[in-house]
């Protein structure tokens, strides 16, 4: 099995390599999560138009080509807490194999993003939709 995020393909053998042992349960269970969510596996992740942290505009489609973890996240979430550092390393580690980390939140408040991110800061890229629409598009429920 096999998910196909803008172009990289992730199957169960390379996410291996790129997850601690420590870590794989997790994201092992993520990763199924992804796959039954997925209305086909192989297809392409849902458009995501979101905003910057700053308010720029952020789509899915700037990464086309590259391996995209995407992270629905929340203030409120204190598991985001310790995933935020992993988050980090493993974009650093894996980088220059085309690997990108992106940060959602569905949060409209704005402040707690920011209080959030100053007690957890992230290196990698965070953008917020307090619409809602990516978590309908990834049928993400929080």
């Amino acid at each position: 099995m096999a998910l196909s995020l803008l172009g990289g393909v992730v199957t169960l053998k390379n996410l291996k390599t790129l997850l601690s042992r420590a870590s794989r349960r997790i994201w092992a269970a993520v990763f199924l999560c992804a796959l039954a969510s997925a209305a086909l596996a192989g297809e392409p992740a849902p458009e995501l138009k979101v905003q910057t942290l700053s308010g720029g505009a952020f789509s899915l489609e700037s990464l086309k080509g590259q391996v995209v973890v995407l992270d629905f996240w929340a203030s409120w979430c204190v598991p985001c807490r310790t995933s935020f550092p992993f988050l980090d390393t493993l974009q650093d580690k894996y980088q220059s194999r085309g690997l990108r980390v992106v940060g959602l939140t569905l949060e409209d408040n704005a402040d707690a993003v920011q209080a959030f991110l100053y007690d957890v800061p992230a290196r990698f890229t965070i953008v917020r939709d307090p619409s809602g629409k990516a978590g309908e598009a990834f049928q993400v429920v929080a």
